[in-house]
């Protein structure tokens, strides 16, 4: 569940009438407070000729949907007023149009202003256009026609939500998203941007081994109480967008904004169609991970390359990269260690659905590195059962590859920092920091063994001043 403020307003109020509730995805979040602001159980709609629920459900998803045929999402009083007439109209049912909007205006489900009307919030507008992809195939259909899909991320997230098994728009979706990736890989190829990220050598700094380990002695050697957590990820957010929705909807054009949101698109529609075959959610999350990770490639290379040349040229797209003239290399180094992780937290706000543990536990549907390193971090994201194993595994895999190791500790960090861990995963932590330790310095054997043990110590020590520090204050 993003956890955005809208989100967390909208799950604290209905945790004041539903104690325990644990809802499954955005969807049924929003649904859940839908009902109640609609006063779905009220007992006059048990009756058939009340303008009930399923009624005003059906009402505002086609006013959604009209708004998004129309390309606009403020209207004038005067036009919604008809929209609405004709709507009751077309169904057969008398209603008077301006009690039905100012009901809706009462409940807060729309808002009035200056002779204008539109959905209170774009959190709503989303759930009732994604209401309308529901019950009209006509509209559905028009939503995924020619790229419209890219400008709808948020909207088919919640209709897979409500859906849960609709195994076309997934195929769709990993057809367009495999689409634009070919006229993109073809725009980066006289770059010779097709190398594996295992081989990818990082800037070099005046102690890289310091370097790495400096990070992994980030790894509870000071620990973090939750407020200090929450201090620190709260100087990371970013602002607040505006919740009221947009006159007109940005036209998305490019290639790479296109290759980006039909890739976010397909990774949505993956998490929430919980129902499809097995074997269908197996290739398709297959897909979405090397999707990713050529994310991840692309970006490092393009990064490293910006390093020596601060403009590149990729097709009809000019980077630039502007540093300072004689520019730090441990803050290169530490920008581009990031990368995977960061990337890693648009995997986790896309996919994240503990529905696919038993997918994201299957090494096989991730044969590269990079495939791997996503499939585990999300994992290890939403701490499922074993997920120190699955990043176990990944540091086994990076056995060759000085990049994912160091990678893997930064990812390490975040998930802590992030989530904060048991007494018991703080130990199988500590001793896979001081395991990679060892390795990014390239000891083997006994003197590996050593290197542990004594890297571990060193935590140890380091977590248990910092606790008698605390205890002094």
């Amino acid at each position: 569940i993003p956890l955005t403020p809208a989100h967390v307003v909208i799950y604290l109020s209905i945790l004041s009438d539903v104690k325990g509730y644990n809802p499954v995805n955005s969807s049924s979040v929003i649904e859940q407070f839908v009902e109640s602001v609609l006063d779905k159980y009220r007992p006059d709609f048990a009756l058939r000729g009340a303008f009930d629920y399923r009624n005003q459900v059906d009402y505002l998803a086609a006013m959604a949907g009209r708004m998004c045929l129309h390309g606009k999402f403020i209207v004038e009083y005067q036009e919604f007023v008809q929209w609405t007439a004709e709507y009751f109209d077309g169904i057969g049912i008398e209603q008077n149009c301006r009690s039905v909007i100012e009901m809706f205006h009462g409940n807060k489900i729309i808002a009035i202003e200056a002779n204008a009307v539109y959905f209170r919030y774009n959190l709503y507008l989303s759930y009732f256009i994604a209401q309308r992809m529901l019950s009209s195939a006509d509209f559905r259909a028009w939503v995924l026609a020619d790229g419209r899909f890219v400008n709808y991320v948020a909207e088919i997230d919640l209709y897979c939500g409500l859906s849960r098994n609709d195994v076309e728009i997934l195929e769709f979706l990993g057809k367009e998203f495999a689409k634009y990736n070919a006229q993109l890989a073809v725009m980066v190829a006289p770059l010779a941007w097709n190398s594996p990220l295992e081989r990818l050598l990082l800037p070099r700094v005046a102690d890289q081994v310091e370097f790495a380990a400096s990070i992994s002695q980030q790894l509870l050697a000071d620990p973090m109480t939750a407020e200090k957590r929450d201090e620190a990820l709260e100087a990371e957010a970013p602002p607040s967008r505006e919740n009221k929705p947009t006159m007109l909807r940005p036209d998305i054009q490019g290639i790479l904004p296109n290759w980006i949101l039909s890739l976010r698109a397909y990774t949505v529609a993956l998490k929430n169609l919980e129902n499809v075959p097995r074997a269908t959610k197996e290739k398709h999350l297959s897909g979405v991970l090397e999707g990713w990770a050529t994310v991840v490639r692309y970006a490092c290379l393009l990064f490293r390359d910006l390093i020596d040349k601060p403009e590149i040229t990729v097709g009809p797209m000019k980077f630039v990269l502007v540093l300072p003239r004689r520019p730090n290399n441990e803050l290169l180094r530490y920008i581009f260690l990031h990368i995977p992780t960061s990337i890693s937290h648009w995997v986790r706000s896309d996919l994240g659905s503990q529905k696919l543990e038993a997918q994201l536990r299957d090494e096989k549907l991730a044969p590269t590195l990079a495939m791997r390193f996503l499939q585990a971090g999300l994992y290890a994201d939403m701490k499922l059962e074993g997920f120190i194993d699955q990043l176990r595994s990944v540091q086994e895999a990076s056995a060759e590859s000085q990049f994912f190791m160091e990678a893997l500790i930064i990812k390490m960090r975040d998930v802590y920092m992030r989530f904060g861990l048991t007494t018991e995963e703080q130990r199988a932590f500590q001793k896979l920091a001081a395991e990679l330790n060892a390795d990014v310095k390239g000891l083997k054997g006994p003197k590996r063994t050593e290197e542990i043990s004594k890297f571990g110590e060193k935590l140890r020590k380091s977590a248990q001043l910092a606790k008698l520090r605390v205890n002094r204050k």
